[in-house]
């Protein structure tokens, strides 16, 4: 597993700053596959120093609860633009659109299957007549969650998370990957874009309908160690002599 650094890492932080009905984006634990993700890791904005070549990490967005009332709100509309400087490519995004299983008597899919669920741009989700994220708690239902990506945490604490996919990068050099507000916009059903607001990774709150606009910090940041540039380096050298 590749060594990983994490500038902030504790996701508890966003309770204190955030709005009940606020939505947080954020990448979670690498991965080595496609498959569900069993660990959020509390991610906030990574830092990769030895990528040379891929790395997969889990995408991640966790609902705000009213805790006065035990619902979760729900937003039906996720449109994602990715933004990568430097050495940092994306590769691959691969979104989820599995069951949500929102009561033993219910059985619908998270997002239409008009989504994107594959692309390198960014990624938009958006649920018209299925069931987005939220909706009420998982303990409203029978106790035991009965949706496999969503995790409840101590009540009073923060919000209902959600396993989105995977984002696959290249970090040959450094450099850093943005999150913004896609042209589809981030929406729910009802609420206020001024108090309502979408967070990517340690970045500050911005409005779902800030079409265009990315996140004040990147999601990601990819400092790779000075022994593998060298060794990049000297690829590209042995290469030209050739």
């Amino acid at each position: 597993m590749r060594n990983i650094l994490v500038a902030v890492a504790c996701m508890g932080m966003f309770a204190m700053v955030a709005n009940a009905n606020d939505l947080h984006i954020y990448l979670g634990s690498p991965v080595d596959t496609a498959a569900f993700v069993p660990d959020d890791g509390g991610l906030v904005h990574p830092v990769v120093t030895d990528p040379v070549g891929e790395v997969t990490y889990g995408v991640w967005a966790e609902v705000g609860v009213n805790w006065t009332t035990g619902v979760v709100d729900v937003w039906n509309g996720i449109a994602v633009d990715y933004m990568a400087t430097g050495g940092v490519t994306v590769v691959d995004s691969l979104m989820n659109n599995d069951d949500h299983n929102p009561s033993p008597l219910q059985t619908a899919y998270r997002w239409e299957d008009s989504s994107t669920f594959q692309s390198t741009d960014g990624f938009f989700l958006v649920a018209v007549t299925r069931f987005g994220l939220g909706g009420l708690l998982p303990a409203d239902v029978g106790g035991t969650p009965p949706d496999m990506y969503a995790y409840t945490p101590e009540i009073g604490v923060s919000g209902i998370k959600y396993w989105l996919g995977n984002i696959t990068l290249a970090c040959d050099a450094p450099g850093d990957l943005y999150f913004g507000v896609g042209s589809g916009g981030i929406s729910r059903q009802g609420g206020d874009v001024d108090t309502d607001l979408v967070y990517f990774g340690s970045a500050d709150g911005m409005r779902g309908d800030a079409f265009g606009e990315f996140g004040s910090a990147p999601m990601l940041t990819c400092i790779p160690e000075p022994a593998s540039l060298l060794l990049l380096g000297l690829a590209g050298l042995f290469l030209r002599r050739r």
